[in-house]
């Protein structure tokens, strides 16, 4: 245990060098491209440690520096403001949270085209649903187990409309379906997931 701590703080040491070295090397221009990888390693280190609050501030940045370079709704912003979205959730800032969640669904809904192969078509909608799962996971937060369901459903049909009603994926989702109907009083419902949710898993198709 003691080893793991002195090693996140050599890291960390490391870490503070680098950014200060690279103003140097920079001239203080803090939108240098140089900056935007190692604003990333940072992030990455402290959401690893759990660090919310200062992962959110490197992450912040990275936002603008990405801003500034690829413009204000472009792609390669997508996993910072998805980390910026998990940081307030982690944070218990659940309204900004969603914020930054609705922004990645924009963004990958108006990048989209008709054009993409079927691989890339597949992969914004596994994105969005993985971003409708983020909104559960807020609105769960919040005690808010109406709209934890209703987003619950969103991630539902996108998976079944990828991998199919018999995929292991979509037994998780009954589930998750029916741990909100249960909370929600609901029980009926909440059964019939369950049981949903047990045939699927007893007997998936192969994903």
């Amino acid at each position: 245990m003691q080893a793991n701590v002195e090693l996140k703080r050599v890291v960390a040491e490391i870490y503070s060098y680098v950014i200060a070295a690279q103003v140097k090397y920079c001239k203080g221009d803090m939108k240098h491209p140089f900056f935007e990888q190692t604003y990333l390693n940072i992030a990455m280190f402290n959401r690893g440690l759990r660090k919310h609050a200062d992962a959110l501030a490197i992450w912040q940045r990275l936002e603008a520096l990405q801003r500034e370079l690829y413009g204000e709704e472009s792609p390669l912003l997508l996993h910072t403001l998805k980390n910026i979205g998990t940081c307030y959730t982690g944070l218990g800032k659940s309204e900004e949270a969603r914020g930054y969640f609705s922004n990645v669904v924009d963004i990958i809904t108006r990048c989209g085209s008709a054009k993409d192969s079927e691989d890339m078509k597949r992969k914004d909608k596994e994105d969005i649903a993985g971003i409708y799962q983020s909104f559960y996971l807020t609105h769960v937060a919040d005690r808010d187990f109406e709209k934890a369901l209703e987003y619950t459903e969103k991630s539902h049909e996108i998976i079944k409309d990828i991998y199919g009603e018999r995929s292991k994926r979509v037994a998780s989702k009954y589930y998750q379906k029916a741990n909100s109907c249960l909370i929600l009083g609901r029980k009926d419902e909440a059964i019939t997931n369950i049981e949903k949710a047990i045939d699927v898993h007893t007997n998936p198709a192969v994903d």
